[in-house]
């Protein structure tokens, strides 16, 4: 889950991705780190690298009709949701979306299915 928009200790936005994702650098156009890298804290390089995007500033944020997002940093990373999850879903379990936004002080939160689209409900902090 990332977190953004600090204000006055409390978040204002979260984003929580369940499919694939890459971290881009626009600077040397090299790939900084990606969902299946380690999450380890202390050594993985997915932790690490994602820790560095705090205090760095969203400059835009483009969702496509497929619901991939670019969320571009002032830092010139840029962060590639890829909606891998599709209608046909043939495994037991397999998850129905691909992400959710949330935007806490509104109450809200957005999330894509595997039927290509964004549908709203109530931000439910326990997800």
């Amino acid at each position: 889950m990332l977190d953004f928009g600090h204000q006055k200790n409390k978040i204002e936005y979260s984003l929580i991705i369940y499919c694939a994702w890459r971290l881009d650098c626009k600077i040397n156009n090299s790939v900084i780190t990606g969902w299946n890298e380690s999450s380890d804290l202390k050594t993985g390089n997915l932790a690490i690298q994602l820790k560095k995007l705090e205090n760095d500033i969203v400059r835009e944020l483009v969702i496509n009709d497929f619901g991939d997002i670019n969320i571009c940093f002032q830092s010139q990373k840029i962060l590639r949701v890829f909606c891998d999850i599709t209608p046909n879903i043939i495994e037991e379990g397999c998850l129905e979306k691909s992400w959710g936004f949330s935007i806490h002080k509104e109450n809200l939160c957005y999330t894509h299915n595997q039927n290509f689209s964004i549908s709203a409900s109530k931000y439910d902090p326990s997800l």
